[in-house]
């Protein structure tokens, strides 16, 4: 992964966030990894987890088929360890 950007986090529940990638530390081998979305009864399971760059677009597919394409810079900038906006 490049040190640029951010990471995008979506969950079961439809409820995403876009994180700078400098808030995730760096983790060795043996690294038991960081918390990058919240998840609760409200928004569910993570689904999702991608770098993204601001200006590109994403197309989001739900269980029923329903496609949601959107801008990233429309997807709220969140800190690592919170649950995301719907």
């Amino acid at each position: 992964m490049v040190a640029e950007g951010e990471v995008l986090t979506a969950s079961a529940a439809g409820y995403g966030k876009r994180t700078p990638i400098a808030e995730f530390p760096l983790q060795g081998r043996g690294g038991q990894g960081v918390i990058a979305l919240q998840t609760s009864e409200r928004n569910g399971a993570a689904v999702a987890a991608l770098q993204v760059l601001p200006g590109q677009e994403i197309m989001l597919i739900s269980s029923n088929g329903t496609l949601v394409r959107t801008a990233v810079d429309e997807i709220s900038v969140l800190g690592r360890n919170t649950q995301g906006v719907g």
